[in-house]
């Protein structure tokens, strides 16, 4: 199966290549005021408005020292209904951005020796975890990052 690969801080993850939408979006963000505080802003694409999420306050990732020069990928919101049957429908017309560190391309992945994580406690993102040319990924679920922002504390 074909995955995105990308980091937050120095961690690997990766999704399914068929839930993004586009790579690389240039964004200007416009804040919303009292939102979540994972959510970085609101910008435009092409006329619609997208909800830009930063991958790294979803995962409780410390900001670094290293420059903010961050990449957006932009979600395939219906696709991830589709995915998902947890997934809330109501979200499946939204156009979504992920703030990420760096995009590392596109990888075919062998599940052979893979991991699945069980995930117990609040704020668990991570599906399972596989190692990809030495190095380890882990595996986000989106609609899980999505619905806990949209639900709240």
């Amino acid at each position: 199966m074909r995955y995105s690969v990308f980091t937050a801080g120095n961690s690997y993850y990766g999704i399914p290549i068929q839930q993004v939408q586009e790579f690389d979006f240039e964004y200007k963000l416009s804040p919303v005021p009292y939102a979540d505080e994972r959510i970085s802003g609101v910008s435009s694409l092409r006329g619609r408005i997208i909800t830009v999420i930063d991958l790294r306050k979803c995962l409780g990732i410390k900001e670094g020292n290293e420059p903010r020069r961050r990449k957006v990928l932009v979600l395939d919101s219906l696709q991830l209904c589709k995915d998902y049957d947890t997934f809330d429908e109501r979200f499946s017309k939204d156009v979504l951005g992920v703030v990420v560190d760096r995009i590392e391309g596109i990888v075919d992945l062998d599940f052979h020796h893979s991991l699945d994580i069980e995930r117990s406690k609040k704020g668990n993102f991570i599906e399972g975890v596989v190692n990809h040319e030495d190095k380890v990924l882990n595996l986000l679920s989106f609609p899980l990052i999505i619905q806990d922002i949209y639900k709240g504390p």
